[in-house]
């Protein structure tokens, strides 16, 4: 290691630690904890009724993001491109890259409703495997009509079932479980399991590969049982 990037290093170890003092001598911890008891939870889609209050902000923040400029990167399909042009597939940014992802998106969709509590609903497609029927209902903004699965089919549990998700959660290496190894974010290694298996599967089956990533409502929600943008 140079002596240049030593001392960069060590500068920016300072910073940290001077900034941490400064968050602990103004009762900084005591803010952190309160935000994570009271952090917005996501909830079952499956549970929630088509009138259900959180999907109708979502119904809100969509119609919302339509409605910006093309130059507002909040713009509903500035939002779908990020993950077309930026998403990390095929290696093992996959699920912190995603999770950012839909975090932002999340904190968009609070901001444009004014519901600081509002949380994207997920879809647990190994207990539900078809699309949530909310998602088919004409003339709502949820509904994106290009989708290719039929309403009520099933995907195939070959890729989603209890039995499959639970081989794929035993995996102890992260470099197998979560796609491998890579120096920067786009990178292409390898597909692990659960990519390779119900993250892919579920794209495919539910939306014409790759169109899904690009501009529909529909891309958010396979990702890995996490969210939905499903249309």
């Amino acid at each position: 290691m140079s002596e240049t990037t030593f001392e960069l290093r060590r500068r920016e170890l300072f910073r940290f630690a001077g900034a941490l003092g400064a968050v602990l001598a103004t009762g900084g911890c005591e803010q952190i904890l309160q935000a994570i008891a009271n952090r917005p939870t996501r909830r079952n889609v499956a549970n929630l009724a088509p009138n259900d209050p959180i999907l109708q902000t979502y119904r809100a923040a969509i119609s919302a993001m339509k409605a910006l400029p093309n130059n507002d990167q909040r713009n509903w399909t500035n939002q779908a491109l990020i993950h077309f042009n930026k998403c990390s597939h095929g290696n093992w940014f996959l699920l912190p890259w995603h999770r950012a992802y839909l975090l932002y998106f999340e904190r968009i969709c609070q901001k444009l409703t004014g519901d600081a509590q509002f949380a994207i609903p997920y879809w647990n497609w190994t207990n539900n495997p078809a699309v949530p029927d909310v998602f088919y209902a004409l003339g709502d903004v949820l509904n994106d009509t290009t989708k290719t699965l039929p309403q009520g089919t099933p995907i195939d549990s070959a890729f989603v079932s209890h039995s499959v998700l639970e081989g794929i959660l035993e995996e102890t290496n992260f470099q197998i479980f979560g796609s491998g190894m890579v120096a920067s974010q786009q990178q292409v290694d390898t597909y692990g399991p659960l990519e390779a298996t119900p993250h892919n599967h579920v794209h495919r089956s539910a939306a014409t590969w790759p169109l899904s990533c690009r501009r529909s409502t529909r891309f958010f929600g396979r990702i890995t049982r996490c969210s939905i943008f499903v249309g």
